[in-house]
């Protein structure tokens, strides 16, 4: 257990300031609207009623509620998942940049206890990072969200839950490929693997164009991998309330269901075969 810990607070020593970009984009966004809310006072504009809203279809408060939180997790999100995608590149390669990767490896703790330590810093500290911003930010939209509309609060907090577990599922997924682009690659390690992936792509096109075949595109099922949509019933109209209940029903649908367990099923396979990778390319 000592040993986890020291190695776990190396990578943190090493590698924080990575972990932490979101919450200095958070951080950012908060000190300008604060500096904006303060102006707008400085100028007398009345900011209580900018806050009201009303005329809205009967429902469609909760409905608001609900997409302002999931929209606002998912934009946090998205900065998480960039964040673990350059903290794979950074916790493996960084001994190799730094000409201390022999010395990592001479520690007297086995290969087993140094890879864990490096993925649960790209995937784990990530992913809680990301669920406490994104539960204050929902808190706080919701709280704001409550003074120009009438829906629960509950509301909000399930567009965040939803929200909150697709964007984990999508950014262990994309941590995990990212690591194994890292275990491949010592430079530039996602760069080098997205134009892998490119080639895959364009050696797929000319196949399907040269013989009929119809190869599945890679980018499309990685597209899938990524994206958490949830389909709204295109007979709603503009002025009409969608049905909140349904909804979160296909949300939940969504994230429990079989594209989610493929998700977590290939980032075992990435995780295992870049740690593969790592232990035995070779050491600089």
């Amino acid at each position: 257990m000592k040993q986890c810990k020291a190695l776990l607070k190396k990578e943190w020593d090493t590698n924080w300031a990575g972990v932490l970009i979101p919450l200095w984009i958070t951080g950012g966004v908060y000190v300008t609207a604060l500096i904006g809310w303060i102006i707008s006072l400085i100028r007398g504009h009345d900011l209580g009623a900018l806050m009201q809203v009303s005329g809205m279809p009967a429902g469609y408060d909760a409905f608001m509620l609900y997409g302002t939180a999931a929209a606002i997790t998912t934009l946090l999100g998205f900065v998480s998942l960039l964040s673990a995608a350059g903290l794979a590149d950074s916790v493996i390669n960084g001994g190799f940049k730094r000409r201390c990767e022999i010395l990592h490896f001479s520690q007297p703790v086995s290969f087993l206890k140094i890879a864990g330590s490096k993925f649960l810093l790209v995937s784990l500290a990530v992913i809680l990072l990301f669920g406490v911003l994104s539960l204050l930010n929902a808190v706080v939209i919701t709280a704001v969200g409550r003074q120009m509309f009438s829906g629960e609060f509950h509301y909000g907090l399930t567009g965040w839950l939803q929200s909150f577990v697709g964007g984990s599922l999508t950014i262990l997924f994309v941590g995990s490929l990212a690591w194994l682009f890292a275990g491949v690659f010592k430079r530039k390690s996602f760069l080098m693997g997205l134009l892998v992936l490119l080639a895959i792509e364009v050696v797929i096109g000319v196949l399907n164009y040269t013989t009929g075949w119809r190869i599945p595109s890679l980018f499309e099922f990685l597209g899938r991998m990524v994206a958490l949509k949830v389909e709204i019933d295109p007979s709603v109209g503009v002025l009409e309330a969608p049905d909140v209940q349904a909804v979160i029903s296909r949300g939940w649908d969504t994230i429990l269901s079989w594209t989610s367990a493929l998700k977590l099923a290939l980032s075992a396979v990435f995780t295992v075969a870049g740690a593969w990778l790592y232990k035995f390319r070779e050491l600089s």
